[in-house]
């Protein structure tokens, strides 16, 4: 499945059991459009924003960093720097106050820790002792919570894909009853590491064959929308906005069906394998998209070196290599021999070429 097609859910109106009235964090549970000014406002002082927020491109780096590591000590005061960005430690009183105009009640460690990072940056032996009866109930151990061993099967499903007992568990850790049925807040799946992704893969496609082809193929047909439904050989249709699809799904010869491709097969035919293209997609919050392209081996197709590919000869960009391989040629030779050295002509394509091109 590509993760390009999953966006995980925000809660809405859950009723939460908390403990007691110590914890209250309805505020993290609603939209980032419902948050008053001055709460987007502290919101972004504790590096989230509308995109993390939802976690459309990955959590805020807070929210994976345990209370102890937002706070500044003489221990901790150097900048934290995880994939989904930098934090600087702050003193005890800010963070309070920056959770507080939030709306959040989870100011102290342990509200925190369990409702917002969920024990994401603890050791196994630092877990609270229920927290850790619960994370055995759903398949961890220290093995597999240090990332020696498989992830326990569960975490590459949805909230609504979980049993009751599962449930309960989850909530004990800190996932609130999702009453929509959609995800809990945040999880290790739709994963950012390509390993694992693949891993997820081969656990849903087993849980759910009719989803996927023999060889685990994702089928992207659905009732509501046909993702192959596109016409490469329409010349009208070079520049229709629609035509990304063709590059992230095809008609599977054997079924008929509509098949999503492989991400890493995405990054050699959407991206021909070129960073830069990727970075200039991808906003500067973290993108998981671009996290999981970061992990790819160039898989540029052969056809792209075939003489007559898509809309026109594309000669002028690739090449095939004396090991029979095809490869995007210099971008530099590109700009001069395709675009006559003038960024004008890239016209639609500037805004993503033209950092390929000023190194020229």
């Amino acid at each position: 499945m590509l993760v390009t097609t999953i966006v995980l859910c925000v809660f809405l109106g859950i009723a939460i059991n908390v403990e007691g009235k110590k914890c209250n964090f309805d505020t993290y549970y609603v939209t980032w459009d419902k948050l008053e000014d001055k709460q987007q406002k502290y919101a972004e002082k504790m590096k989230w924003n509308e995109k993390n927020w939802a976690l459309i491109s990955g959590p805020s780096v807070t929210a994976t960093l345990n209370y102890d590591s937002l706070i500044k000590t003489g221990d901790n005061k150097e900048e934290i720097t995880n994939k989904w960005g930098k934090w600087k430690p702050k003193k005890k009183k800010t963070i309070k106050k920056f959770l507080k105009k939030m709306g959040l009640k989870v100011e102290g460690k342990e509200c925190y820790d369990k409702y917002i990072s969920n024990y994401d940056d603890y050791e196994w032996n630092e877990l609270p002792k229920k927290s850790e009866k619960s994370f055995k109930k759903l398949g961890w151990n220290e093995s597999s919570w240090n990332g020696d061993s498989e992830y326990p099967d569960y975490t590459c499903l949805y909230y609504n894909e979980l049993t009751n007992k599962q449930k309960k568990y989850m909530k004990n850790i800190g996932y609130p009853e999702d009453k929509d049925g959609g995800n809990w807040r945040w999880d290790d799946y739709p994963s950012t590491d390509l390993e694992r992704a693949e891993s997820c893969i081969e656990v849903r496609c087993k849980k759910y064959p009719d989803d996927y082809t023999e060889d685990c193929r994702y089928f992207a047909n659905t009732d509501y929308y046909d993702y192959c439904d596109f016409d490469t050989t329409d010349p009208e249709d070079t520049i229709d906005p629609e035509d990304w699809r063709q590059y992230f799904y095809e008609v599977e010869a054997s079924s008929g069906k509509c098949v999503a491709k492989s991400t890493c097969e995405t990054y050699g035919i959407y991206y021909s394998c070129e960073d830069t293209f990727v970075k200039s997609w991808c906003d500067e919050d973290f993108d998981e998209n671009c996290l999981i392209l970061d992990q790819c081996k160039c898989e540029l197709p052969s056809w792209y070196c075939s003489e007559d590919y898509g809309y026109e000869k594309m000669e002028n960009w690739y090449e095939t290599t004396v090991n029979g391989t095809c490869e995007t040629r210099d971008w530099c030779d590109i700009f001069t021999d395709y675009y006559n050295n003038d960024i004008a002509s890239l016209k639609i394509d500037s805004q993503y070429m033209t950092p390929l091109f000023d190194k020229c």
